[in-house]
């Protein structure tokens, strides 16, 4: 390998300035209702469309407590609503709302301007590049997320402990309300794959 620990010591450092893009990502959400996790919850949920919450906790990497949570603040708001599962009646699906999905569009609005006035003298080969190789430490530290997986027939049951300590192991800490990032840019086009991180809002 050429690069050098200096260099990789280098990098280090840049990535931590990331929680400061972050933090101001969150800043920018602030003017909004909900917690912005929630809103990171509500990108997800509009991206794969009805989902239970188990399946949306699954998706996210979070302990269905802490989607339910964050749901239920969403739903307090209008900006989502439950229907029953037709495949299961003994579960419910959650999905966004018309008001939910305008208030999103704001959010990711304000965010992409934001970024827009900040990177108005980069290229738009340097923007390709940077979230390409952002994209690829990602994929190179194993830190890509898995689909979200089919219910296995009980509905919004919360997860063993041991699979929960197991992700909480790989993040470095137990996923809080905060873990959840909302997404900036149009939904992944295969609908499954809710990606959390500095690509904030889309």
């Amino acid at each position: 390998m050429d690069v050098t620990r200096t260099q990789l010591e280098e990098l280090i450092r840049a990535i931590q300035d990331v929680v400061l893009i972050r933090k101001d990502i969150s800043r920018l959400a602030a003017s909004t209702r909900c917690h912005f996790g929630a809103l990171g919850v509500l990108s997800a949920l509009a991206a794969s469309g009805d989902a239970r919450v188990s399946q949306l906790a699954e998706a996210l990497m979070v302990d269905v407590s802490v989607a339910s949570r964050q749901l239920a603040q969403l739903e307090a708001h209008g900006y989502v609503g439950r229907r029953a599962d037709p495949a299961d009646g003994r579960a419910h699906l959650v999905f966004v709302t018309d008001e939910g999905r305008r208030e999103l569009e704001s959010v990711r609005s304000g965010v992409v301007d934001r970024f827009e006035s900040a990177l108005h003298e980069w290229q738009g080969e340097d923007v390709a590049a940077l979230t390409a190789h952002l994209h690829r430490l990602r994929a190179d530290l194993g830190l890509t997320r898995p689909e979200a997986q089919p219910d296995d027939g009980h509905p919004d049951r919360p997860e063993p402990r041991s699979r929960s300590r197991a992700r909480a192991d790989q993040a470095s800490g137990q996923a809080s309300d905060t873990d959840t990032e909302v997404r900036v840019g149009p939904a992944h086009p295969n609908h499954q794959r809710h990606r959390t991180g500095v690509e904030a809002l889309s």
